[in-house]
């Protein structure tokens, strides 16, 4: 098959001390290849196997391509418009956006744009895996119950205390790119 070269590096990888691996490519529309290496909590004894489901979380440059490339299709294509409010996205959790709004927090009002923009007023970098900066938000990183699930992981990204008031910084931050 075309791509046992790329299996055996990644297998060689995991082998050396690289946790695991999740690999799809698509060719004119079509998946070819879909597949899991490796385990999501390789430092436990659950070795939880990533799958073709896996969530991850994405980081720098992986956040910059893959979202915006993303919104450019979907506004494009779709007809996502980005000034939707992000309680209109969110909607199993429009309890935490009432209650918000009612404690005169600035959530309500929040957009995709706002969150594109790094405008939504978020903090630069919760540290959701320290105990020390909020026992609200925590969660051990290695906590799969948590960070596979993503009803979970979102009302911990929701709760996540404004830095600033929307529309009055740019600061770049993971919570907007996550949400």
């Amino acid at each position: 098959m075309k791509f046992k070269a790329v299996d055996a590096l990644i297998e060689k990888d995991i082998t050396q001390g690289f946790p695991g691996a999740q690999l799809c490519v698509s060719m004119h529309g079509q998946i070819i290849k879909n597949q899991g290496y490796g385990f999501v909590d390789y430092l436990t004894e659950r070795r939880t196997p990533i799958t073709t489901q896996t969530y991850f979380d994405i980081a720098s440059l992986t956040k910059m391509l893959a979202i915006v490339y993303s919104f450019q299709y979907l506004t494009q294509y779709q007809g996502v418009q980005v000034t939707r409010p992000l309680k209109d996205i969110f909607t199993s959790h429009a309890d935490f956006f009432a209650e918000d709004a009612a404690n005169g927090g600035n959530k309500s009002d929040l957009t995709i744009l706002n969150c594109l923009a790094h405008t939504a007023g978020f903090p630069a970098n919760p540290w959701y895996y320290d105990p020390n900066y909020s026992r609200e938000l925590y969660f051990q990183a290695l906590d799969v119950d948590i960070a596979q699930n993503r009803q979970a992981f979102l009302a911990k990204l929701l709760a996540t205390p404004l830095a600033h008031l929307p529309n009055t910084q740019h600061l770049y931050s993971d919570p907007d790119f996550m949400l």
